[in-house]
């Protein structure tokens, strides 16, 4: 393949290349575009002519010649016909539209996706693309992987690799983020590719280890968690639930503490965080015990106070014989249905006087966490059909 590359690129006046098939003459007009190169042109062999093309169209055309024999990767003329008619494909992006489809596996969907996003990148040239997946292969990503970075971030194959791409994998691995994490950062947080270091990235570093209170050993691990957290404004988004978290009496320990254990908080509006983490300062929970609770049960900013969080602790404590030290140990308890695993699993075993339970004790978290059918079985002692009519 290399070979082929290296003697198709030395093309001169005297040579020409082999003929393809016929492909479609007319092509859709977009705005501010000009007709591609057609099979026609890509047989030019002068010079002269091709020194008139702009570097894009140089690129184009050297792509179209190294596409018809077979050393670029060739989209049959059906399947390209089929994707123009339907996107409205310009003919001259076939090499780089080959390239997506037959080399990386992209779904007519996924290019469709990638031209409403960026539809630059479907005139560059393929061997510069080529490049710049190559060095995210070198990261650790899979093909699919790579395929799914450029369906979300074009952009992508528009960074270079030596001046943009390797300074910031550079930068991320020095503040902690292993080489084996490093796929899933650019799966979640592609940008991170070509933001600024010294204006984006380092004052963003500074600012949680500095103001949120995150111990510099362990950013590696949070950023390869949950790599956006490097792209958050900072007084537009993190600066403000700061405030808000000391304002409700967490200090700047907990904080970090939190953001530690579920980063995400950092973007939760504020209005939805208040009424409940204000429900839990209600029900006794002190610093601690919140970020606890907030550690293990992501979920719980998304739980309401009235038709979920209050009424589950209430059945708790005046059925099941729970305290906030239950709810503190086992938050999962606040994500159960009350109707369908909660009040069940309790009532038979009161219905059913089971020796392992008595009410005068607490109910034990460790049944809510079987399945109906070890439940049924291991606790209940009865059959699971038996269980799921007592249920309903």
């Amino acid at each position: 393949s290399s070979s082929k590359i290296q003697a198709v690129t030395r093309t001169s006046a005297e040579e020409t290349v082999p003929e393809g098939k016929p492909l479609k003459s007319e092509e859709p007009v977009r705005s501010g575009e000009e007709p591609g190169p057609t099979e026609a042109d890509s047989s030019i062999g002068e010079v002269g002519v091709i020194t008139t093309y702009d570097a894009q169209k140089w690129q184009t055309t050297r792509d179209w010649k190294l596409m018809l024999v077979n050393a670029h990767e060739s989209i049959s003329d059906k399947q390209f016909n089929e994707i123009q008619e339907d996107l409205g494909l310009l003919n001259r992006w076939r090499p780089m539209v080959s390239f997506l489809v037959v080399g990386l596996g992209l779904t007519k969907a996924q290019l469709e996706k990638v031209l409403d996003r960026r539809e630059g990148v479907l005139s560059m040239g393929v061997e510069r693309a080529r490049g710049r997946c190559a060095f995210l292969a070198e990261l650790g990503l899979s093909k699919a992987e790579i395929a799914k970075v450029i369906v979300s971030h074009p952009r992508v194959l528009e960074y270079r690799t030596k001046r943009t791409m390797q300074p910031r994998v550079s930068y991320l691995l020095s503040i902690g983020v292993q080489q084996e994490d490093l796929p899933k950062v650019v799966l979640r947080a592609p940008m991170l590719l070509s933001q600024s270091i010294e204006r984006t990235l380092m004052p963003r570093v500074r600012f949680l280890n500095e103001k949120v209170g995150l111990p510099e050993e362990s950013l590696g691990r949070l950023i390869a968690r949950h790599p956006t957290i490097l792209t958050l404004g900072m007084k537009e988004v993190m600066e403000p639930r700061l405030r808000f978290f000391r304002s409700i009496g967490v200090s700047k320990e907990g904080i970090g503490k939190m953001v530690a254990k579920h980063p995400q908080i950092l973007q939760y509006s504020i209005e939805s965080m208040r009424p409940r983490l204000e429900y839990l300062q209600s029900i006794g929970m002190g610093e601690e015990e919140i970020i606890l609770c907030v550690g293990r049960l992501v979920q719980l900013f998304s739980l309401s106070v009235e038709n979920t969080l209050k009424p589950k602790y209430d059945y708790l404590q005046r059925e099941l014989g729970g305290s906030v030290d239950t709810v503190t140990s086992y938050p999962a308890y606040f994500s159960l249905s009350l109707n369908r695993r909660i009040k069940p699993r309790h009532r038979i075993l009161v219905n059913l006087n089971h020796q392992e339970y008595s009410s005068h004790k607490p109910f034990p978290m460790k049944y809510f966490a079987l399945s109906d059918a070890d439940f049924a079985k291991k606790v209940a002692r009865c059959s699971l059909s038996d269980f799921e009519s007592f249920r309903e």
